[in-house]
């Protein structure tokens, strides 16, 4: 536009014939054009010719301020060119001045449409009042806020408007030195413009633009404009070029982060362009708007550190068109990432080494951008991650993936595979569906663990300002004796399970609500188990619980187990607890209150004395059991092969403490209930030969072959290794011994009793089956 009025101006001058008038006429023919001042220096006239040796200017066109100084103007006309307003040769030695842009970023907005075919230089050319146009050096500083921003300098700039020909260079260099200079060279017409952006080591970017369209064509009304362009920006000078910029503009400052590191790699274009005859500048600019072509980038970080990321890369190579205002993406190579990650902290512990990582999306169709939307019909996802003691993988099929605005939607099918410590994990089957609208977004599908036997479903609801946001998951476990069966396979158990059948399921959800911290919720149900525990056989079990958690974790539902049958070598039937978590802090810390424990033990009940806490921090726990009704008969009968049997019915209370060096027992008691019972021991060959050699042992075994006791009582102590003491009263008599007159004596037993278990259970009907079908 300056330029222009520049024009104008030396027309004025050279179509008034009387120096006088020049300027004055030229002032007041320009003054509606923004010019508020103009000086006009020495003039002298030559044969159909003029020269001023200087002419300063200064105004306002269209918001912008311009400072603007001409050094040894030259004007040619013929005389009957004159006649018609029209001059024969501009030449201007120099241009300089300064240009200001206004203040504010809206000060220059766009107006409805604007025609481009009028903007061409083959359509302004013809109405130029100048056959020819040279400007032999130009240097213009260009200003933002009265800050020196840009500096613009030619060599030469050449207008024909005969041939229809622009040619010539343009340099613009920041106001910083060494912050690249970029140059811009047009070359006649059809347009050939040739940009070159560099800093003072190397290019930054190199862009080709080239007019394809026919002049003819292209200069009637509402023919489109066509363009083809094309170049390369390489990444790590374009970097620094950012950041140069982004330290000495405050405004740029937003462009590149301070802390982004050294860059290797470049990218590539390619494109046919075609424009409308006009644009809408206030509306959608791009309507009318076509192009095809192809683009290429690659990337490379060496080493980030401040985000532990090294060795990055990332490669893509894709056909890019816009028509109708639909922009479309479609890949010609996969997109490629890779790179190497520092282990986070929160998985340091379960993960060694740094994390290798890999991602790779491939796709037959295309990305469609319109309006505020986009949508992909089908993609395809594989990425893995790899440290030194774990690795994983995912493959996922992306369908139907839409976004417009505040809704979206989209569903995929992927598998999830991964390696710890040397074992193959098995894969989990991941299917799902996302939507998103204005009342939030909300996740949801399937999942399917083949090997484990765990079916289940998933969703997550992310609700707008507001509201609130949870996850839950409903987990199907269909057959727990293949569930744990892997899972012993996979990791190291605190104690051997295996189980013949049992099925159960699992829900959590997790939940933040406005003003409000997360909280868990959890379930678990586990129905039918039977199979081995620790060497102990559990038949028919079920557990159940339910818990939630925020500052505390706090039962919602009682912990509940039964059992019909839990057998160690003696069998406790009918057995079952009730409990509930009191709340605790961490669940690694919690405490369990106890509030009721019981079951039938040799042909009794045994159950908890009274509630207690058991605290799974401390290193003891206490607390004491009953005995009621136990048949005598029964408790002997588990030591069939040494002779003893009786008769009778004994009561008792058993102080349990459970520490980190195993189960004590001190002060035990058990007695019997009247009118008492039978003891009869059959002495064997070995006691025989004892009862020989010692009379007051003959005289003890003698009794207990048939001993009718009316008391009986004893003491039941257990160390942490197993080592049983049983400190027996005996009051009573043998009807053949003594004339069967009262007798009371002691008789201390002591016998290791998970040594006694272990004999047990090698006889053991229901351990010796369920041993078999486990295959041990």
């Amino acid at each position: 536009m300056v330029v222009a009025l520049l024009l104008a101006f030396l027309a004025v001058l050279a179509t008034r014939q009387v120096p006088l008038w020049l300027e004055a006429g030229a002032r007041a023919y320009l003054a509606p054009h923004g010019i508020e001042t103009l000086a006009i220096g020495a003039s002298r006239w030559h044969w159909n010719g003029l020269v001023l040796e200087r002419i300063s200017l200064a105004g306002v066109s269209e918001g912008i301020r311009f400072d603007l100084a001409v050094q040894e103007a030259t004007i040619r006309y013929g005389w009957r060119d004159l006649l018609n307003g029209e001059l024969a040769l501009v030449r201007v030695g120099a241009l300089s001045g300064r240009v200001t842009l206004p203040e504010g970023p809206g000060a220059v907005e766009g107006r409805g449409a604007v025609a481009i075919a009028p903007l061409l230089p083959r359509n302004w050319l013809p109405g130029l009042p100048v056959n020819r146009v040279v400007l032999n050096r130009v240097a213009v500083d260009l200003r933002h806020q009265g800050t020196p921003t840009l500096f613009l300098q030619s060599p030469g700039i050449e207008v024909d408007r005969s041939a229809l020909s622009l040619q010539g260079e343009l340099a613009l260099s920041t106001a910083e030195p060494g912050l690249g200079e970029m140059t811009l060279t047009a070359d006649g017409l059809p347009l050939r413009l040739s940009l070159s952006l560099r800093d003072k080591d190397s290019e930054i970017a190199s862009i080709a633009v080239r007019e394809t369209g026919a002049v003819a064509g292209a200069e009637r009304p509402g023919s489109p404009l066509r363009y083809s362009a094309g170049g390369d920006i390489h990444l790590e000078p374009f970097r620094q070029w950012l950041a140069a910029l982004s330290s000495h503009s405050e405004r740029a400052g937003s462009i590149v982060p301070d802390e982004l590191p050294p860059l290797a790699g470049d990218s590539g274009f390619s494109l046919d362009v075609s424009f409308p005859a006009s644009m809408d500048m206030g509306g959608a600019p791009l309507a009318g708007v076509t192009l095809q072509g192809n683009m290429r980038h690659r990337l490379e970080v060496p080493r980030w550190p401040e985000t532990g990321l090294s060795e990055f890369s990332l490669s893509l190579e894709h056909r890019l068109s816009l028509e109708g205002g639909s922009l479309k993406i479609t890949p010609l190579s996969p997109l490629r990432i890779a790179g190497l990650l520092a282990t986070p902290a929160s998985v340091a512990s379960l993960v060694t080494g740094p994390l290798r990582f890999s991602l790779k999306l491939d796709t037959d169709e295309a990305l469609t951008l319109k309006d505020a939307g986009a949508t992909l019909p089908a993609a395809r996802l594989e990425a893995s991650v790899a440290g030194t003691s774990a690795s994983g993988s995912l493959s996922a099929d992306l369908r139907g993936v839409a976004l417009d605005g505040a809704s979206a939607s989209g569903e995929w099918r992927s598998r999830l595979q991964g390696n710890w410590r040397g074992r193959n994990l098995p894969a989990l089957d991941v299917d799902g569906r996302f939507e998103r609208g204005e009342s939030g977004a909300r996740f949801s599908g399937t999942l399917d663990q083949d090997a484990f036997a765990v079916t289940g479903d998933w969703r997550v609801e992310l609700g707008g300002e507001g509201a609130p946001r949870s996850a839950t998951a409903d987990i199907a476990l269909s057959d727990l004796s293949t569930l744990v069966d892997r899972l012993g396979r996979l990791v190291s158990l605190p104690f051997e399970v295996g189980l013949t059948e049992g099925h159960g399921s699992v829900s959590y959800r997790l939940i933040r609500s406005p003003g409000a911290g997360l909280r868990h919720e959890a379930a678990l149900v586990l129905d039918n188990m039977t199979g081995l525990v620790a060497g102990t056989a559990v038949q028919g079990a079920t557990f159940s619980m339910a818990l939630s958690g925020d500052d505390q974790w706090r039962s919602t539902r009682p912990l509940a187990l039964e059992a019909k049958r839990i057998d160690m070598g003696a069998a406790v039937t009918d057995f079952s607890l009730i409990a509930e978590l009191v709340p605790s802090r961490s669940l690694a810390s919690a405490r369990v209150a106890v509030e009721k424990a019981a079951g039938r033990l040799f042909d009794g009940r045994i159950a908890l004395a009274e509630p207690f806490t058991y605290d799974l921090s401390d290193r003891a726990n206490d607390f004491a059991i009953n005995l009621e009704n136990l048949d005598l008969a029964a408790i002997l009968a588990l030591y069939p092969q040494k002779g003893l049997s009786g008769t009778g019915t004994l009561d008792g209370r058993v102080p349990i403490r459970v520490a980190a060096d195993g189960v004590v027992i001190d002060g035990g008691t058990v007695q019997s209930q009247p009118p008492g019972g039978v003891i009869r021991y059959t002495l064997g060959g070995a006691e025989k030969g004892l009862a020989a050699s010692s009379p007051q042992l003959a005289t003890t075994l003698e009794l207990l072959e048939n001993f009718r006791y009316e008391r009986l009582g004893s003491t039941v102590s257990l160390g942490p290794q197993g080592d049983l003491l049983l400190e027996v009263a005996l009051s009573g008599h043998n009807p053949d011994v003594y004339r069967g007159r009262t007798v009371n004596f002691n008789i201390n037993v002591e016998d290791n009793l998970y040594e006694l278990l272990r004999v047990l259970r090698l006889t053991d009907d229901l351990i010796n089956n369920l041993e078999e079908r486990l295959g041990r």
